[in-house]
């Protein structure tokens, strides 16, 4: 999980055009991008206790960007502090780092921050010409947590988290979707995230509409 101050969505290119530059072949990236405040209820009974877990279980399988979290701060912020967790080493969270990322999301968007835990999933694509990268808006996967848990999509922030880690650690290049999408690009960004929705759903959840709509990939691009 990256823990990198993510104060601008340019800061994630930055970061992601780096893991591309060292994983050769590599051009479509699943990434998610947090939008947790320690002082939900949510992300404190749940992400905080686990932050270290997801750090290390994320691994080189998938890119979390949590907006406002960082281990090593930097000095452009003067609001960074230590959060009380239950696990080792500090973590530490600045409140302008978290709205300076909420901002220039939503200003490039059409999504808006609920107030309580999100999490967008959507792919990195990197341009094999120029091994430029882009956020693939287009093809989004907007997980508003608490009321996914409400509704019962998902039983918990760790099953899910697990699950889309699982995912991508399990994928081996033989899947036609994913194939097709490293070849084409954009055009197929939002087949490979339907085999994430797809492989993510309870076995009953067809059934039930207002459960399967949290699943939806979304185009979030601002009109034009």
């Amino acid at each position: 999980m990256y823990t990198i101050p993510t104060g601008t969505i340019a800061e994630v290119i930055f970061n992601l055009e780096k893991w591309f530059s060292r994983t050769e072949g590599s051009t479509v990236r699943l990434i998610g991008l947090l939008f947790a405040r320690p002082q939900t209820h949510l992300c404190n009974s749940e992400i905080l206790p686990n932050l270290e877990y997801f750090h290390h279980r994320s691994a080189e399988h998938i890119n979390f960007f949590c907006a406002g979290y960082s281990r090593n701060p930097d000095e452009e912020f003067n609001d960074w502090e230590p959060l009380t967790t239950s696990i080792e080493g500090i973590w530490y969270y600045s409140p302008t780092s978290f709205n300076r990322f909420r901002e220039d999301v939503a200003s490039q968007t059409k999504w808006q921050y609920s107030g309580e835990v999100d999490l967008i999933l959507l792919n990195a694509e990197r341009d094999k010409k120029d091994n430029f990268c882009s956020l693939k808006f287009e093809s989004s996967i907007v997980c508003q947590l608490d009321q996914m848990i409400h509704d019962q999509a998902i039983s918990s922030v760790s099953s899910f988290i697990e699950k889309i880690v699982s995912f991508t650690e399990n994928f081996d290049g033989t899947d036609p979707a994913w194939g097709f999408s490293d070849s084409m690009g954009a055009e197929t960004a939002g087949s490979a995230l339907k085999r994430v929705i797809l492989s993510l759903l309870p076995k009953d959840l067809g059934k039930e509409a207002a459960k399967a709509y949290h699943f939806a990939v979304r185009d979030i691009r601002p009109a034009t």
